[in-house]
């Protein structure tokens, strides 16, 4: 273990003191940090998603000249090699270090679109929530294929968002709802007028709308808790519209 790192002996995480002027610039770069720290003691590598910790303790960050980094016994790399493993837990002991990383490493990645989808999502949610709030196709025939484009957009952007802070929203089939209709309205010999069946928005918007109570939890949590201080110094609009976010306001 470096010079500059310590354990913590209570609970065997590690810190590690990085001066402010290499974390701004760590948080000025769009590409992903990781901070790694080895202990040749143990042989084990400590890893940290090195924005994260600087987002949750931005005042910390923002206020002092070093920042101490935790690298947690939690987040560590150390791949045991055994060709006699007998059933799931044992797997899991032997490659869910590896597995853990890969999806850390994902989520780094994904960011920046993850953040571009948040940001517009708290800033239209009183009017994606109105769309949404359509259950049927007579309002808006007349451009409907545009309404049914903004409502796999919205879909898209819960989605996104959802992956990201793991809040389980599942994708909607598209294509599998207007199938299901298209077979409705042959078994009545029906045939449809308009790109964009009447039923279609219905279902549609039935569906994504029950996923909306979990979203604004997440982006609640996410912005107003784990990330408090970050968002309200730097974008005080979202940190505000996240407070608003209500899916039962009666009107907007």
């Amino acid at each position: 273990m470096s010079n500059g790192a310590r354990r913590n002996q209570k609970d065997d995480d590690a810190r590690i003191s990085i001066p402010k002027t290499t974390c701004n610039y760590w948080m000025q770069n769009t590409m992903p940090v990781l901070l790694f720290l080895a202990d040749l003691s143990t042989q084990k590598i400590y890893y940290s998603d090195v924005k994260v910790q600087l987002r949750q303790r931005y005042i910390d960050y923002s206020t002092n000249n070093n920042f101490s980094f935790t690298l947690s016994n939690k987040n560590e790399l150390h791949f045991t090699i055994d060709q006699n493993i007998q059933n799931k837990d044992e797997f899991f002991n032997v490659y869910g270090y590896k597995y853990q990383f890969l999806m850390l490493v994902l989520r780094m990645v994904d960011y920046s679109a993850f953040e571009t989808n948040l940001k517009e999502f708290v800033l239209n949610w009183k009017r994606y929530f109105n769309h949404l709030k359509h259950q049927n196709a007579d309002p808006f025939l007349s451009q409907s294929v545009d309404f049914y484009e903004q409502t796999i957009h919205i879909h898209n952007c819960m989605l996104h968002i959802s992956n990201a802070l793991n809040l389980g929203m599942q994708k909607v089939d598209f294509q599998s709802v207007r199938n299901d209709l298209r077979k409705m309205y042959d078994y009545y010999g029906v045939t449809p007028a308009y790109d964009v069946l009447e039923y279609e928005i219905t279902v549609l918007h039935f569906q994504i709308w029950g996923c909306t109570e979990a979203i604004i939890c997440g982006i609640k949590n996410y912005i107003l808790i784990s990330e408090k201080d970050f968002w309200s110094i730097n974008f005080p609009l979202i940190y505000q519209e996240a407070q608003n976010m209500d899916r039962n306001a009666t009107e907007y």
